[in-house]
């Protein structure tokens, strides 16, 4: 037993207060990135003492695996529609109506690749078996297109379900890129419908020959 898994004195179980820390530690990963993190701080923001969110959670480590599955979670709905839908619709909910619009799960991504694989971190990828079946599910949508005459037969359903995140990606990763190039501010409604507009054109080009 670690020192802080005792319930501390001051406070009762109220899952109203579990999850105002998961919500802060949500967003202060996605703002910050995982090693940038400060307990301190999600307990201040969150306003509970930081030995309760250790007696929740245990670690920073266990704190940032939770917020992970919370993403995981927000993000089934949108998985299970794209699994059973047609190829416009598919893509029109992978690139409309983020799961949680208070998190900024994109960006919480980029803080992960940024991270991966460094000097202080392990490789390993956290929930990696069940976010590999959510993104097989979009793999499937283009494969499904694929195999029902609605793309080109030699199309790599994998490598366009890449290019179709990281461009959702760019909004976060790279917004200044996205100025430069276009003139628009990357999370504005100017280039979202223009994103939208341009992936239903490269896939209406990408249709039987």
């Amino acid at each position: 037993m670690t020192a802080h898994s005792s319930k501390p004195r001051e406070t009762e179980d109220d899952p109203n207060r579990r999850s105002r820390i998961l919500m802060v530690a949500a967003q202060e990963f996605s703002q910050r990135g995982r090693a940038a993190v400060r307990m301190d701080e999600i307990a201040r923001k969150a306003k509970v003492n930081k030995q309760l969110i250790y007696y929740y959670f245990g670690s920073k480590s266990a704190l940032y695996t939770a917020v992970l599955e919370l993403m995981v979670e927000e993000s089934l709905p949108m998985w299970t529609e794209v699994q059973d839908a047609d190829l416009a619709a598919g893509i029109a909910r992978l690139i409309d109506n983020p799961p949680h619009p208070q998190i900024d799960w994109l960006r919480l991504l980029a803080w992960e690749g940024l991270e991966y694989g460094g000097p202080d971190e392990p490789a390993d990828i956290v929930l990696h078996e069940r976010r590999v079946r959510a993104y097989q599910t979009e793999v499937g949508l283009f494969t499904r297109a694929r195999d029902a005459g609605q793309l080109v037969d030699d199309i790599d359903p994998e490598m366009l379900a890449l290019t179709l995140f990281l461009l959702n990606l760019s909004v976060k990763a790279v917004p200044q890129v996205v100025s430069m190039l276009t003139g628009l501010q990357a999370d504005g409604p100017e280039f979202h419908a223009r994103t939208k507009a341009f992936v239903n054109d490269l896939l209406s080009r990408m249709g039987p020959r």
